[in-house]
């Protein structure tokens, strides 16, 4: 009984030590990693549902110096005549990105009789995020189409297509464009189901919430319009279960915000974090995948964006971007990550340009597909551009 009680005795602290020396060994393991613990490449949970910057943003005043601002109708949008810190983004009186201060105080709002407006609404693609005004796609279109044509940047930072619809419907009367293009990536599509921009991205540096379309009797109908005002936005988020939006912003995970006493083994943490991320993942997947609600929503804004501008003699035209994680399943011969959208918009007859294989073609043979984009994974580069307003220029050229 004594050897049977000893060896019982070794095991138990056999195991207690190995369950020390992994503990141990992960906490030496995790790094911080812009402020957030990371193991094995993995962002541990929880996560906070505002940071530090997001709580500075919503109580700071507005600054004369701001270049994106919140809005009630939008969520958030450019100031009008703003102008980034860096100086490498600048904007007219409509909040539309252009080329410096100077042209921003000339820019003509209505066009000239012998100018076609061409207005391209969008995300952070169509704004030009890392890139000079230059070598946008929307400076190389209007560098293609000359003088006949004036080419206005409607694009904002962080948009979903819904934003950029309701932009657009905003901007039509100023405008008068006779035609408009609607860009989208494939990050737009969560986006369209999301009411909280930090719970999509948790590392966004807009804070603010935004409005979401919702079929309701086949119909879209707009949720969260105006928005919640920025003084409520932090109770609002804290709280978020008890809110009327936690049914309906698909991007919402309490998983990702829950604090267990398990949490206190880095091992425990990890694998939580683990299950979570991957959960979440799969789940995300299936909202972008054929029947998901993403591409259901995303489909009937894109509809209401081809019949507006039509009912308002506008030739519209929707543009699919890959991101650069999506343009090598184009060389793979992958179906595209558009494919469940591209179907809906084929069944409803939509206008639509899937850039991918004009992008896929516009590399050198052994060129990698990450030649085309900021770093070889942020937003298209210059080069990526010039194909992009090449196509939208033959859009807009083409005989009718």
């Amino acid at each position: 009984m004594k050897i049977r009680r000893g060896l019982v005795l070794r095991i138990v602290f056999a195991v207690l030590f190995s369950v020390l020396l992994l503990e141990l060994g992960l906490r030496v393991l995790t790094r911080n990693v812009e402020g957030h613990a990371t193991l094995f490449g993995l962002k541990l949970l929880p996560f906070e549902r505002l940071t530090a910057a997001h709580e500075a943003t919503l109580l700071r005043a507005p600054n004369v110096s701001d270049y994106i601002i919140a809005d009630a109708h939008l969520g958030w949008t450019i100031k009008a005549s703003g102008r980034s810190v860096d100086g490498l983004f600048c904007a007219d009186a409509l909040g539309l990105r252009c080329a410096d201060a100077a042209s921003a105080a000339t820019n003509v709002v209505q066009p000239s009789a012998t100018a076609a407006a061409v207005l391209l609404a969008g995300d952070s693609f169509t704004h030009g995020d890392e890139l000079p005004w230059v070598s946008t796609w929307s400076a190389q279109l209007q560098q293609l189409l000359g003088t006949e044509h004036r080419v206005h940047n409607a694009g904002v930072s962080g948009y979903g297509t819904d934003q950029a619809l309701l932009r657009a419907e905003m901007l039509l009367p100023k405008l008068h464009p006779k035609y408009a293009v609607l860009a989208l990536c494939r990050d737009d599509l969560l986006r369209n189901v999301n009411i909280v921009r930090a719970f999509y991205l948790h590392w966004t540096d807009f804070p603010w919430t935004k409005p979401r379309f919702a079929l309701r009797s086949n119909a879209l109908e707009v949720l969260n319009q105006p928005t919640v005002p920025v003084p409520e936005v932090a109770a609002t988020v804290r709280a978020f279960e008890q809110s009327s939006f936690a049914e309906i912003d698909l991007c919402f995970r309490p998983g990702f915000y829950a604090d267990p006493w398990s949490d206190a083994s880095r091992f425990s943490r990890y694998m939580r974090s683990r299950r979570e991320h991957r959960e979440r993942h799969e789940e995300l997947q299936r909202l972008c995948g054929s029947g998901g609600e993403a591409v259901q929503i995303t489909a009937a804004i894109l509809e209401r964006f081809v019949s507006n501008m039509r009912a308002a003699g506008v030739q519209p035209l929707v543009l699919l971007l890959p991101q650069a994680d999506d343009l090598p399943r184009y060389a793979s011969g992958t179906p595209s990550v558009f494919e469940p959208l591209m179907h809906l918009l084929r069944n409803k007859n939509l206008p639509f340009e899937d850039l991918g294989p004009p992008l896929l073609a516009a590399l050198q043979q052994g060129e990698d597909t990450a030649a085309l984009f900021v770093n070889g994974t942020g937003h298209p580069n210059e080069r990526a551009a010039a194909v992009i307003a090449k196509a939208v220029a033959a859009f807009v050229q083409a005989p009718r």
